[in-house]
């Protein structure tokens, strides 16, 4: 019999997701200094100023050498971003054994990621340079309003057009859970449009359990991965975790502070790209040429803030295992269910407090089950 923790975590799985954590973190940080360095490498050189050129050779109208210049150097920042994709999103996840999808798949998968980013990306920095020529002074709130938006509507579609583009869903079969989870939703006073299965096993061994979506695309999915693995009490305690973040609104407060984030990011880079001009020869705030340090500082202000945001970020995990605690009471399955999804998805459950917060967006997986015991023993002493 395995070796297990007091918290009954298996104490061999539990290191080896230490070591995944830490290889995880350590290349994390190295593609961020890869990118900033490459970043100023490609405006101090003048290598992007070139390319600018290039494309202007080609069509003169901003419209048309700014769709060049993004079709070349986005290509060329995605095959240096697919290396590491590769490094950290199969290698490592096939070293430990997360991961089981095949180098074919993985390379479809990322095929449509190109696709689909390109063909979102070539019309908002199409528009965003179009507002700096148009606004130079207020280009940066504009493109913050409309960002917002963005946001707002990528999370309305998510579970239905983006999501069934790499998994495939299909309604849930086992009636009775389907009854115990639109009970549970009910019970939440939260609307839901239907229970799907999530075919997930063909990439990978994580168990995954959502409602996502809003309005009328809200929806459970559980994948297969987690359907073959959990009782059904643990399985609605998952949903009952998720039934928390609607219930406290969660998703608009993640939205609001994302947001803010996003205003300081752009607030930045209106000041980065202004103090520029001079330094790299730029033709202008305008100027498609400085689209690297756009990049460069979005990327550094994303990482910089992301210990506030995770905290934030855990504070509401927390109120939402608080709040499925109360509402499915039934604190002994929370506590199984935590124990296998650590172990599953090698999620290291007693990470170094600083690593934690920096790098942990959900609560650590003893601090949870620190919390699902306090709950029993309240229950005991009521």
């Amino acid at each position: 019999m395995s070796e297990v923790d007091e918290y009954g975590f298996n104490v061999a799985i539990q290191e080896k997701a230490r070591r995944y954590l830490r290889e995880k973190i350590l290349l994390n940080l190295f593609e961020l200094t890869f990118f900033t360095f490459a970043a100023l490498f490609v405006v101090f050189s003048g290598i992007s100023q070139a390319l600018r050129n290039y494309a202007k050779s080609y069509v003169s109208d901003p419209w048309g050498y700014i769709a060049v210049y993004c079709l070349i150097g986005y290509t060329i920042f995605w095959i240096f971003s697919l290396i590491f994709k590769f490094l950290g999103n199969y290698l490592i996840e096939h070293k430990y054994g997360v991961s089981v999808q095949t180098l074919s798949s993985w390379l479809k998968d990322q095929a449509k990621i190109y696709v689909g980013t390109l063909a979102f990306l070539l019309p908002v920095v199409e528009l965003i340079y179009y507002s700096m020529r148009k606004t130079p002074t207020i280009w940066w709130l504009i493109t913050w309003f409309f960002t917002c938006i963005g946001i707002a509507f990528t999370m309305y579609i998510f579970p239905v057009v983006i999501m069934p583009l790499f998994y495939k869903f299909e309604p849930l079969k086992d009636k009775e859970l389907i009854e115990r989870l639109v009970r549970l939703a009910e019970k939440a006073k939260v609307k839901v449009v239907g229970v799907y299965k999530m075919g997930a096993a063909a990439k990978t061994r994580r168990a995954i359990g959502a409602l996502t979506g809003m309005g009328n695309t809200r929806r459970i999915l559980l994948s297969d991965t987690l359907l073959d693995n959990y009782t059904k009490d643990e399985i609605e305690g998952v949903i009952g975790h998720e039934l928390g973040h609607h219930v406290h609104k969660h998703i608009g407060k993640i939205m609001v502070a994302l947001m803010i984030i996003m205003l300081i990011s752009l607030y930045l880079v209106n000041l980065a790209l202004r103090n520029s001009l001079d330094v790299f020869g730029f033709e202008g705030i305008a100027d498609i040429a400085n689209l690297p340090l756009f990049g460069m500082v979005i990327n550094l202000v994303n990482w910089v803030s992301m210990p506030v945001l995770n905290s934030f970020s855990r504070r509401l995990e927390r109120q939402a295992d608080e709040y499925e605690l109360k509402l499915v009471d039934k604190p002994e399955a929370f506590i199984s269910c935590m124990v296998k999804i650590c172990n599953q998805n090698l999620r290291y459950a007693n990470p170094h407090p600083l690593i934690e917060a920096f790098f942990y967006d959900h609560p650590s997986g003893r601090n949870r089950i620190k919390l699902a015991r306090k709950f029993i023993e309240s229950k005991k002493t009521a």
